[in-house]
């Protein structure tokens, strides 16, 4: 491909988002791999998600504007359709990847993997029937297209980013293969709108599942520092003041009662 200003603008667009990205992470969020803090998910959502795509897509477009392909009086628009698959993968692929590549604090045992198996399960087979209502006779018409959440947050919950990003990924991939199938409750009368709508329904579960997570993560954290600082307390480890409580009947005992 020649260089031009498409090529040019692109270029510069995907580095120019990405360098402020991190860096606006590492600076104000102080950005951990593993997402499970609620700040890690918001600053990245915010960050990399919306500023970091729009970057992109607004360097993107101005390229092809300059260079002739796009109507200066269709910037916005256009900025818009290339904005939504770029922040797609930000909420989608990219987590997926970061949280796989991340150690995660859950400890994964026979009685979780079943689990797991059970919750994908139930995920694979909501998502067929939003998508591909034929699975069920009589139902087309009904608000199936929601059917896979109760899944996603119960991946979510109970087995951390790992579980939310790989839930939303895989009822992502099922979402749009059905849309390029042209069947779905997304498809509509142009491509464009199909493309808002089914980016609207993702971009929802990605933010939610990953809050979700987190928060969870974040109970669970808290819930351990309190058992560890009760164990402490109980073996005599000393008192909020550095000094030592005297324990009676497994418990520390007041110093007046």
């Amino acid at each position: 491909m020649p260089l031009g200003f498409f090529t040019l603008g692109t270029a510069i667009g995907n580095t120019m988002g990405a360098i402020v990205c991190a860096y606006l992470l590492e600076r104000f969020i102080a950005f951990d791999n593993a997402m499970e803090r609620t700040r890690d998910v918001t600053g990245y959502i915010g960050l990399a998600c919306f500023l970091g795509t729009t970057v992109n897509a607004l360097f993107n477009v101005v390229s092809l504007a300059y260079s002739g392909t796009v109507a200066w009086d269709d910037l916005f628009s256009t900025t818009l359709v290339w904005w939504v698959p770029n922040a797609l993968a930000g909420l989608v692929v990219a987590p997926f990847i970061i949280t796989w590549a991340t150690p995660s604090a859950i400890r994964w045992d026979a009685k979780l993997i079943a689990e797991a198996v059970i919750c994908g399960a139930g995920l694979v087979g909501g998502t067929l029937i939003s998508f591909n209502s034929w699975f069920v006779y009589g139902i087309q018409n009904y608000p199936l297209a929601y059917l896979p959440f109760p899944f996603l947050v119960w991946g979510a919950l109970r087995f951390g980013q790992r579980g939310a990003t790989t839930g939303t990924l895989l009822v992502s991939v099922l979402a749009i293969y059905s849309l390029l199938r042209g069947i779905g409750p997304f498809v509509t009368n142009t491509e464009t709108d199909s493309l808002m709508l089914i980016g609207s329904y993702i971009g929802i579960l990605a933010v939610t599942n990953m809050l979700l997570a987190a928060a969870a993560a974040e109970r669970r954290a808290a819930e351990r520092a309190v058992s560890e600082s009760e164990k402490t307390v109980s073996r005599g480890g000393g008192g909020p003041d550095g000094f030592d409580l005297p324990v009676q009947a497994g418990r520390p005992a007041h110093v007046c009662e």
